[in-house]
């Protein structure tokens, strides 16, 4: 079914304004927002079984402290936004042994 944005709308915000997109590229896992969380705090649903050991906001230096909550990962966003519109987590897998 395509969004009113894909069916032309002149409205460049009609979406789901809470939505994660996600992406994969050279086995790191991406994460997109455009809603900066009001308590810092962004869910990533369904990424817990990614096994991330590592998270980064790409806009930013230094790794970000996280939590798994069921099948869902709780990521600390820095205080201060790093850009504007839209916000995009690079996840680092743990190694497989």
């Amino acid at each position: 079914k395509l969004n009113s944005l894909q069916a032309g709308s002149k409205d460049p915000w009609a979406f789901d304004k809470k939505a994660i997109r996600y992406t994969k590229k050279n086995g790191h896992l991406y994460a997109w927002f455009v809603n900066w969380p009001g308590n810092g705090q962004v869910r990533l649903p369904q990424a817990a079984q990614f096994k991330a050991k590592n998270i980064e906001l790409l806009s930013d230096k230094g790794s970000l402290v996280f939590t798994v909550e069921g099948n869902d990962l709780i990521v600390e966003l820095p205080q201060n936004k790093a850009g504007e519109f839209v916000w995009g987590l690079k996840l680092t897998a743990m190694p497989v042994s």
